[in-house]
């Protein structure tokens, strides 16, 4: 895992995160219906993300999904605001900072990858990509795991605690993530399982 961009202007940095931030899917309107993903030909993904506790002051977890050999249509998701506009929110983890989240795609075949934004760069896992896809059809809500970030902390030139490592990892969280989507979501039921490949989030990072 490498520090893949240190952007050091201005502007390129307000370009990179209009970018992400216009990419940035938010959690799906819990007045979604099943008829409604039908009739859109969209399913709905449900997982959590995770990071260390209290470490939200370090920078934001991204994780993305995209159908492979698409050149567009690729939707990030992210433990907090990429902005930094708003306080971040509580986390919904008593060990953990993050929440769970539900977003709507189009139904197809989705690979799963991760980066750390730091505000100075991002951080990505690196490596030949491993494939880990799930094929979710219309009107579906699936729940594919949970997205845990691992941290590796150091310090910069200036003595300051600063992020030096990242790892990413898929968990099976069902029995602690599922009762918190039907909380906030009680229209929409219980959620089929199938998750993606559990262990480590491997491949070159795709912003």
């Amino acid at each position: 895992m490498n520090l893949l961009k240190n952007l050091h202007k201005p502007f390129t940095l307000l370009l990179l995160l209009l970018t992400v931030i216009g990419c940035a899917a938010p959690n799906v309107s819990n007045k979604t219906t099943r008829e409604k993903l039908v009739a859109t030909n969209k399913a709905l993904l449900v997982f959590s993300m995770t990071q260390p506790l209290s470490s939200e002051q370090y920078g934001h977890s991204v994780f993305r999904f995209y159908r492979e050999g698409a050149m567009s249509g690729a939707i990030h998701a992210q433990t907090h605001n990429v902005a930094g506009l708003t306080p971040n929110p509580k986390s919904e983890f008593p060990n953990f900072y993050g929440r769970v989240a539900a977003i709507e795609v189009p139904a197809g075949e989705y690979q799963v990858d991760s980066t750390f934004n730091t505000g100075n760069g991002y951080y990505s896992v690196r490596g030949k990509t491993k494939k880990n896809t799930i094929q979710v059809k219309a009107g579906e809500v699936v729940y594919v795991g949970a997205l845990n970030m691992k941290l590796t902390f150091g310090q910069s030139f200036l003595g300051v605690a600063d992020v030096k490592q990242v790892e990413a990892e898929i968990a099976d969280q069902r029995a602690r993530d599922i009762p918190l989507f039907k909380q906030k979501y009680p229209a929409l039921g219980e959620p089929e399982i199938r998750l993606f490949g559990l262990g480590p989030i491997v491949g070159e990072g795709k912003n």
